[in-house]
C-alpha cells in the first residue's frame, strides 16, 4: 500500500468545498481511504485533486458511428425524430459498426473520470439491447441511466419501453399529450428536450415538461426565471448542453441559472448531447460552460461551484443514483499555483489526468465532513 499527499479536497456537496492537503492510501491505483497526515517518506501527487467521480447527464452515444454527418445541415434537419439524417444514418449502419463506435466513445468516457451516465437512445428497443449489452461489456451498466426514444413516437411504444427500461426519452413534450406524459412520469424516468429552439419555445413545449419530465434537457431558449421556477415549483430539472447549442444554435443556455438549484440542493446536470458533433467528455462541458457564462454572473467562485455540481453529485442525484459512491484522484494543470482551486478545476479539468479512482467509505467520508 502506498501513502501519498493530494494537494486539495474538492467537494461541492460539503460546507467548506475545497481543503487540503491530504493524505491518501492507495494500493493498485485504488484508493482505500485517506487521512490529515501521511507518515515520514510518504510520495506527493503534484498539482492533484480527489474529488467526486463526474457524472454526464445528457448522451446520444449512438451517433458515435455518424461522426460529423451533415455538417451543413440545421438542427431540425439533423436531429428531429424520426425524418433527420441521424436517423436515416443509423437505420442503415451494420449493427457491428454501431457496437464498435459505442464501445470505443464509452471506453473513452470512463477513461476521462466519467462513472455515471445519462443516456438517450435512439432505434427503440432494439437500440436499448444493444447498449446495454456494450455497457454491461465495459462494467458500466449499474451507473447508467437509459432513456430509450421509441421509434414512431407511439404512447404505446413509450408505455412498453418505460415499463422494460424504467426511462424514457422524448424528442419533444409536444409528440404527447399532458396526461400521457402525466403517466409515463409515473412509471419512471422521463427526460424530454425543452426548447431547444425558439419555435419550440413559443410552442409551449416547457409548459407540458412542467410537473412532468424529470428532466428538461437544452432549455436553450428559456429565461432564467423560467428554468429556476421548473425546478423549484414543478420539480422539473435542467440538464444543460452548451457546447451543443452553441454549435448548433448559436446560443449559450441559460446556465447562470443553475447557481440558484445548487444553492437549493436540487438535482441538475450538463450534458454533451450528440457524440456525432461533440466529443462526450463532460469534463470539457463543464471548462467550456465557465468560460462562455462567467460574464452572466457576479459571484464567479460560485458559480464554478455550481458547475462542478452539475458534472458530480446534482447529476448523480438527477438520474436517480442516491448515493453517489465513486471518487477519482486527478492531476490538474497548474492547481499546485491557484489562488482558487475550485476555478482551476473546473477551467482546466478537461485536461485532467486520473490517477486512482475508489468509492466513498467510513474512511474516505470522516475527513469530508
Amino acid at each position: 500500500m502506498q501513502h501519498a499527499w493530494v494537494t486539495y479536497i474538492i467537494d461541492p456537496g460539503l460546507p467548506k468545498p475545497a481543503k487540503g492537503p491530504v493524505c491518501v492510501d492507495i494500493e493498485d491505483g485504488v484508493i482505500l481511504g485517506f487521512s490529515n497526515g501521511c507518515p515520514p517518506g510518504a510520495s506527493s501527487y503534484e498539482s492533484s485533486v480527489i474529488m467526486p467521480a463526474l457524472c454526464n447527464a445528457h448522451m446520444h452515444i449512438l451517433d458515435s458511428s455518424i461522426a460529423d454527418i451533415g455538417e451543413n445541415l440545421e438542427l431540425n434537419e439533423l436531429v428531429a425524430q424520426p425524418h433527420g439524417v441521424k436517423y436515416k444514418a443509423l437505420s442503415s449502419i451494420p449493427r457491428h459498426t454501431l457496437e464498435k463506435a459505442l464501445e470505443e466513445t464509452l471506453a473513452s468516457v470512463s477513461e476521462k473520470a466519467t462513472k455515471y451516465t445519462g443516456i438517450y437512445v435512439e432505434m427503440g428497443r432494439e437500440g436499448a439491447q444493444l447498449v446495454s449489452r456494450v455497457l454491461s461489456n465495459l462494467g458500466m451498466e449499474n451507473t447508467a441511466r437509459l432513456l430509450v426514444q421509441a421509434s414512431n413516437k407511439s404512447y404505446p411504444e413509450y408505455m412498453s419501453l418505460m415499463r422494460e427500461w424504467g426511462g424514457v426519452g422524448l424528442d419533444t413534450a409536444l409528440d404527447l399529450e399532458i396526461f400521457e406524459l402525466r403517466e409515463l412520469a409515473g412509471m419512471g424516468h422521463l427526460h424530454v428536450h425543452v426548447s431547444e429552439t425558439e419555435e419550440l419555445r413559443k410552442m409551449g413545449d416547457y409548459l407540458l415538461a412542467a410537473g412532468s419530465a424529470r428532466a428538461a434537457i437544452h432549455v436553450t431558449f428559456l429565461e432564467p426565471g423560467t428554468v429556476i421556477e421548473l425546478a423549484l415549483e414543478h420539480g422539473t430539472f435542467p440538464v444543460f448542453c452548451p457546447r451543443s447549442n452553441m454549435y448548433h444554435t448559436g446560443r449559450l443556455p441559460p446556465i447562470e441559472s443553475l447557481i440558484n438549484i445548487y444553492m437549493d440542493g436540487l438535482p441538475a446536470g450538463l450534458g454533451t448531447d450528440n457524440t456525432a458533433w461533440i466529443t462526450p467528455h463532460v469534463a470539457e462541458e463543464m471548462s467550456f460552460a465557465y468560460i462562455m457564462g462567467r460574464g452572466r454572473v457576479q459571484d464567479r467562485s460560485l458559480y464554478a461551484l455550481s458547475l462542478l455540481y452539475a458534472v458530480t453529485k446534482g447529476c448523480s442525484k438527477l438520474l436517480g443514483f442516491n448515493t453517489h459512491e465513486w471518487l477519482i484522484i486527478a492531476r490538474i494543470p497548474l492547481l499546485n499555483y491557484s489562488h482558487n482551486p475550485v476555478v482551476t478545476v473546473v477551467k482546466r479539468a478537461g485536461e485532467l489526468e486520473v490517477l486512482a479512482t475508489g468509492r466513498y467509505t467510513s474512511r474516505v467520508d470522516e475527513p469530508l465532513a
